[in-house]
């Protein structure tokens, strides 16, 4: 889940993902790693894939900005280089007041992946 949001003319920017920190699942990805699932995930047109709490419904919202953190970023100057940052584009005033509320505080992201063990 992202550790910052900003706000901004209905689209709310975070981090996705950042490099050789532990995850959800107790694991940890490269930055060359993250870079590859964003790049990936805009290669298969996945912008309009934004849902709630994992329930799969698409929301009135889509991925409008993707990028790789560079040093000096700036909308996030202190975050790691190689973080996946994006911005998603509100567009209902329910997903606009739930961000205000704080009942959405952060991204997740969804992927299906092998793990070798």
């Amino acid at each position: 889940m992202t550790k910052k949001k900003k706000e901004g003319g209905g689209v709310v920017y975070g981090i996705v993902y950042s490099p050789d920190e532990v995850d959800a699942h107790g694991e940890m990805s490269s930055g060359e790693e993250i870079q590859k699932a964003a790049y990936g995930f805009m290669k298969g047109l996945n912008g309009g894939n934004v849902d709630r709490e994992h329930d799969f419904k698409n929301r009135d919202a889509y991925v409008a900005e993707s990028w790789i953190v560079r040093e000096n970023d700036a909308l996030f100057k202190g975050e790691k280089v190689g973080s996946w940052a994006v911005g998603i584009k509100l567009e209902s005033d329910e997903l606009k007041q739930a961000v205000k509320k704080g009942e959405i505080a952060g991204y997740r992201w969804r992927a299906l992946r092998c793990v070798k063990r």
